[in-house]
């Protein structure tokens, strides 16, 4: 079993590491297209998670299919939030999962070992079993601070908690939760693999500026700690 580690550089970033490093979740696709993806890659998004319970079945795998053939294009990481059956049809780049979904397990035994599978963890009991958890590639710490853009949170991790869940992880963590222009100095002081943001590019007047602070806050913090 792989034990916590301290910082690594960019370069030796695992796969997972580097897909996760900072996602976007959408919850609406809206006028999203490939030269708007492309823009956001440059500014430094790695990935994309798709995230929609609202919507009908076939509307939710119309998005996700067209939302997965914009990330091929233009080469960033797609994931999809929870659906194991849309995964299935729609073979993403990965899925992530949360406490109330199918268990890691079963989402491997339906998907295969070519897909990657993230769990949120919202307390210390279900870090511990995460760890102990062959099935799953990165755990998301969820949520961070308070937030309005999901209303059925566990109490939020604070960075101390997050702190707390980078050090004793045996997975690549990624944070997720309230994290914005505001808070993102304090998230990445305490070096996460990655972070997942959702209102804070998405209602931003101008989200490739946001994209690129974020991942400048991340990139001095990765190398204050080598």
């Amino acid at each position: 079993m792989r034990q916590p580690s301290l910082h690594q550089n960019i370069a030796s970033k695992s796969p997972v590491q580097q897909a996760m490093r900072l996602c976007y979740l959408v919850d609406d696709i809206g006028e999203l297209n490939a030269s708007i993806l492309c823009q956001y890659k440059a500014a430094g998004l790695t990935s994309i998670q798709y995230r929609n319970k609202d919507k009908s079945y076939s509307k939710q795998q119309a998005e996700a299919a067209h939302l997965f053939e914009l990330c091929q294009t233009v080469s960033l990481t797609f994931f999809i939030n929870d659906h194991v059956e849309l995964a299935a049809r729609i073979r993403p780049d990965g899925i992530h999962l949360g406490q109330e979904d199918m268990s890691p397990f079963d989402a491997r035994k339906r998907l295969g070992s070519d897909i990657l599978i993230g769990l949120s963890v919202e307390n210390r009991e279900q870090l511990e079993h995460a760890n102990d958890n062959e099935h799953i590639d990165y755990i998301a710490a969820s949520p961070v601070f308070e937030t309005p853009s999901k209303k059925d949170t566990a109490k939020a991790w604070g960075i101390e908690g997050l702190q707390f869940v980078v050090s004793q992880s045996y997975h690549p963590v990624v944070a997720i939760g309230g994290i914005n222009l505001s808070t993102i100095e304090s998230v990445s002081s305490v070096t996460p693999d990655g972070i997942a943001i959702i209102s804070a590019i998405r209602d931003a007047t101008d989200p490739c500026s946001v994209i690129s602070h974020f991942n400048s806050c991340l990139n001095d913090d990765i190398h204050k700690g080598l």
